[in-house]
């Protein structure tokens, strides 16, 4: 397990360097309108809100998330709470939630090859890697404030703690339900449909 852990963090380690540093490098940063409005205007407000220590403010701005659910915008001020206002540090926190979907995935696809043996797993992780890495979606959204990437990892998480869940133990179902409700609302219709997968396959087994 730690040996395809490692060569996932690697590969993802890469995917953040190849698309992250031609942007930090760039001049040129400008938000489009949904970036602006639903994802880079909440989220620095929230973070002053909380900076300032008015708890009122950051939770009428939290609620008023609407078009855009609220746990990336909430990712996206906790990042520049810590690091400050500007644009390539709230394009960096889709760069890591990317990199942070590389290993989740892998993990995922280990998982459901474990009936195949250790090198399985490896084999399955390590191509799951890849193939993430490899889609057009890490050069279209890997440096955008979309929430396709912010969903890949929270929905990877999600199933992960998914089948995780099965072993038994009432605190996995916890971990799983919590993970579930904020991919619904990190993107709600691939949330919704996520959950009905979920239902589905919990109907059939």
């Amino acid at each position: 397990m730690s040996r395809f852990l490692s060569s996932l963090s690697a590969l993802a380690l890469s995917l953040v360097l190849a698309l992250g540093l031609p942007q930090l490098a760039s001049t040129e940063h400008t938000y489009g309108w949904d970036e602006s409005m639903h994802v880079a205007l909440p989220a620095a407000q929230m973070a002053v809100a909380l900076e300032e220590g008015r708890p009122e403010v950051f939770a009428g701005v939290l609620l008023d998330c609407e078009q855009y659910p609220f746990v990336f915008p909430l990712a996206v001020a906790g990042a520049q709470l810590v690091g400050g206002l500007g644009e390539p540090l709230a394009r960096g926190t889709t760069l890591v939630l990317l990199a942070l979907g590389v290993v989740l995935v892998g993990l995922l696809a280990g998982r459901l090859a474990r009936p195949g043996g250790e090198a399985s797993m490896r084999a399955a992780a390590q191509l799951a890697g890849v193939l993430v890495v490899t889609s057009p979606m890490a050069e279209a959204f890997g440096r955008t404030l979309f929430l396709e990437v912010p969903f890949l990892s929270m929905g990877a998480a999600a199933l992960v703690a998914w089948t995780a869940r099965r072993e038994g133990s009432r605190g996995r179902d916890l971990l799983a339900g919590v993970l579930l409700g904020a991919a619904l609302f990190t993107k709600f219709n691939y949330g919704l449909l996520l959950l009905a997968g979920l239902l589905a396959d919990e109907g059939l087994s």
